[in-house]
């Protein structure tokens, strides 16, 4: 008997704090993001920094958008952990990278993964689409 209420709360508390964590990563319903708003954590934007960009639209075998599929950068020469941006509600995604070769990567649970090597040339803008399958 000792445990059960002790569990309970426990459960409870854990609950509300991913609750609490989950409703801090959700946008506002009336606030849209567009594809020229993404930019991932610690890229640099200033011209100074000759950035590459990568931008493209992540959809089905049908050809729709695929909304919160995560479009990840792995630096090929270092395998440097992967770093995530999501597609928004067009399936569009866009990455300012520095020049180099990199492998991207689309995910999204209940579809096969599709991933393409990039090499990319100081200053250079890439179009590259990803089209993922359905998993049974």
């Amino acid at each position: 008997m000792w445990q059960t209420p002790i569990l309970k709360t426990s459960l409870t508390a854990s609950v509300l704090t991913l609750v609490i964590l989950l409703s801090g990563c959700a946008a506002p319903e009336d606030q849209s993001v567009s594809s020229d708003q993404i930019t991932p954590t610690g890229a640099s934007t200033s011209a100074s920094a000759a950035l590459t960009q990568v931008k493209g639209k992540v959809t089905d075998a049908a050809g729709n958008p695929i909304v919160a599929a995560g479009v990840a950068v792995t630096k090929s020469s270092t395998g440097v952990p992967e770093i995530l941006v999501l597609s928004n509600e067009k399936g569009e995604y866009v990455w300012e990278l520095p020049a180099g070769e990199f492998t991207l990567t689309a995910h999204l649970d209940g579809y096969a993964d599709e991933s393409k090597d990039i090499a990319l040339k100081e200053g250079q803008t890439l179009e590259l689409n990803f089209q993922l399958e359905k998993q049974p």
